[in-house]
């Protein structure tokens, strides 16, 4: 009780007090986090921004309608009590999120839905769904956290997400197969730059896999934490090596874009592992010209074979036809890809990786799409050609908040 008492008084002395009603909006982007990915979503329209997450709040309001909507709408929650109020008193059509998988914004929904639209956009692939199915059943934890989710409406990346939704029987009231957001940006931004990624300019590209800094974290999970770690360091010394063996052009992309403390943590667990020489053959494959956000998918589009465990970015790469290898050497079947076929090997030798990696690299993309089925291509995420996702949004969002 004292640490709640003590982290309200540091939040109402770290942010701006507002003794006003915040403006009415037909749209409320719930989550900062979203900000960025629905730039072009919300051009030219009116919206709220509630930010959610407390420690980047900086502004409160406060006013006498506020207090007492809080006190009858609090269940045990002050900040759920405070969200709900603020969204009664905007009263907009429509409340959207890239947040998916946000415990708050289910929480809120449930209670609201028969008032205003709820829809969530899905923001990546939703291992911690399976993750929290696995450790439930494992009996790690006593309480499937999946039944803390619940969404009235939900575009998904693709089928494999309503296979996977409706498997683990979460409470999602409408789905919607509408691809990914975020790799439409990018593709509008690359088109926007006139940048072109027709010619293969590198031969690997392996991304940053973070699985080990957001998933399985905790003391509960020590086993499965040193297994992610031991597969992490295993897949970069794969293909490190197969790259010096093959005098194959390499680059890595980390998910952090910059220098600094972030991509220090991300790469800690390589550096810590992986000897002297091979870690600076991992660094060296960073590219200034990929550190922007869009500029990720650029480095895969220009790449022959991108690599990785289960990144959302290795199904938005194979949905615009570029090859694929995901290897899961973790023997934690939650990291399993979802399309079991030439794109997907686990736990396997050198000389097997060695065997899979090169056949994929020499065959031509045709080929390797032959070995796939058009479902399995778009199973991830769907993708239809010359089709814009941010201007089918936009129509969505006029007839939601009519």
């Amino acid at each position: 009780m004292i640490d709640k008492i003590k982290k309200i008084l540091k939040l109402f002395l770290s942010s701006k007090i507002i003794f006003d009603k915040p403006k009415k909006s037909k749209i409320v982007l719930f989550d900062d986090t979203s900000l960025n990915d629905f730039k072009y979503i919300l051009k030219k329209k009116e919206y709220f921004l509630l930010i959610v997450r407390i420690a980047k709040i900086k502004e409160i309001y406060i006013f006498p309608k506020l207090i007492f909507l809080m006190i009858r709408n609090y269940r045990g929650n002050l900040a759920s009590s405070y969200f709900i109020s603020i969204l009664k008193v905007i009263n907009p059509k429509l409340v959207i999120t890239f947040s998916d998988n946000s415990f708050k914004f289910s929480e809120i929904s449930k209670i609201l839905e028969k008032k205003m639209k709820f829809v969530a956009i899905q923001n990546a692939i939703r291992l911690d769904y399976i993750e929290n199915n696995y450790s439930y059943k494992n009996k790690i934890i006593k309480y499937n956290l999946n039944k803390k989710i619940y969404l009235p409406h939900i575009f998904t990346h693709g089928q494999y997400d309503i296979d996977l939704l409706k498997r683990l029987k979460i409470k999602i009231k409408r789905f919607t197969k509408f691809g990914s957001l975020r790799l439409e940006n990018a593709l509008n931004y690359l088109k926007k730059k006139n940048i072109s990624y027709s010619k293969k300019e590198n031969d690997i590209c392996l991304i940053s896999d973070t699985i080990l800094l957001a998933h399985f974290q905790g003391d509960i999970y020590k086993s499965q934490s040193k297994l992610i770690s031991t597969a992490m360091v295993k897949l970069a010394k794969y293909t490190i090596d197969f790259c010096r063996e093959n005098k194959k052009k390499f680059i890595f992309i980390p998910k952090s874009k910059r220098k600094g403390k972030k991509r220090d943590i991300e790469l800690k667990n390589y550096k810590k592992n992986l000897n002297f020489k091979d870690y600076l053959f991992l660094v060296n494959g960073i590219r200034k010209k990929y550190r922007n956000r869009h500029n990720q998918y650029l480095a895969m589009f220009r790449s022959k074979v991108t690599i990785g465990t289960t990144s959302t970015l290795l199904g938005e790469n194979l949905s615009q036809g570029h090859k694929i290898l995901s290897c899961n050497f973790t023997g934690i079947k939650v990291f399993d890809f979802a399309i079991n076929k030439i794109c997907f090997i686990k736990n396997c030798s050198y000389i097997q990786f060695k065997k899979r990696l090169n056949y994929i690299l020499n065959i031509k993309e045709k080929k390797y799409f032959s070995l796939l089925s058009k479902r399995d291509r778009e199973y991830l995420v769907y993708s239809v050609p010359k089709f814009s996702r941010v201007e089918m949004l936009r129509e969505k969002l006029k007839k939601l908040t009519l």
